[in-house]
């Protein structure tokens, strides 16, 4: 069941601000021990500070496969979008629900990846995750920079699938993937999907919804100091 929630910023800063959001990148297993990418989710428009100025990131609690082909290969800095993508179903033993497992292959060359369809669907077992498999069809690296991952409904229009953490795909890999329910809010000059290093940005608001079943509405603002204060 999907589950809608909001996160609202005032701004209090005395400074105009541009306000980020991104996640905690899932845990993957995969036979390459991949490194795992965050990316920048949702990028709010400038607003400045006092009266009651505040942006609110809109988010549903549903998950994605996403691939794409980005400018690059995955590197900090790098904007990432989604090329495709599949929605899909996270394990749960307690309600007998497998997970989802989806299939990429790729065409033409340099490869152009695409989704395959599998009847009936593919599952995994993975608790509270979901697999990705790639074709040996391609090679790595590529021309293409063929990229999977995880990917959100963007907070500011849910009709777009965003990437929240990528990985570089390599051939013939079975990944899982494990979502963290754990956002982040920040300031700075980032652009949409753009690749991050969580632990070079500085104030940052962190929060964990890890342990809750209905994350709520939640309000912060931001203070003259930079500190996040609950409302």
């Amino acid at each position: 069941m999907t589950t809608n929630f909001s996160i609202t910023i005032f701004n209090e800063s005395n400074d105009r601000r541009q306000y980020l959001l991104f996640m905690e990148p899932p845990q993957t297993t995969d036979a390459n021990s991949s490194k795992v990418f965050t990316n920048i989710f949702a990028k709010a428009p400038s607003i400045p500070s006092g009266n009651g100025s505040n942006v609110v990131f809109k988010i549903q609690s549903e998950f994605f496969a996403v691939t794409g082909t980005p400018p690059a290969q995955l590197a900090k800095g790098v904007s990432v979008s989604t090329g495709s993508y599949r929605p899909v179903q996270l394990g749960q033993k307690q309600v007998k629900q497998l997970g989802s497992l989806d299939v990429l292959s790729t065409f033409d060359d340099p490869p152009v990846p695409e989704w395959k369809v599998n009847s009936p669907p593919l599952t995994t077992t993975a608790e509270m995750g979901f697999g990705i498999t790639t074709e040996k069809t391609f090679k790595y690296p590529n021309a293409n920079n063929i990229f999977i991952g995880l990917g959100a409904r963007d907070p500011f229009n849910a009709k777009r699938i965003v990437p929240t953490a990528t990985i570089a795909a390599r051939p013939g890999s079975d990944y899982t993937f494990y979502p963290k329910v754990k956002y982040y809010v920040c300031t700075g000059n980032y652009s949409d999907g753009e690749i991050v290093d969580i632990k070079e940005i500085g104030t940052k608001l962190e929060i964990d919804f890890s342990n809750t079943m209905t994350p709520p509405n939640i309000t912060y603002t931001q203070d003259n100091g930079g500190a996040y204060i609950p409302v």
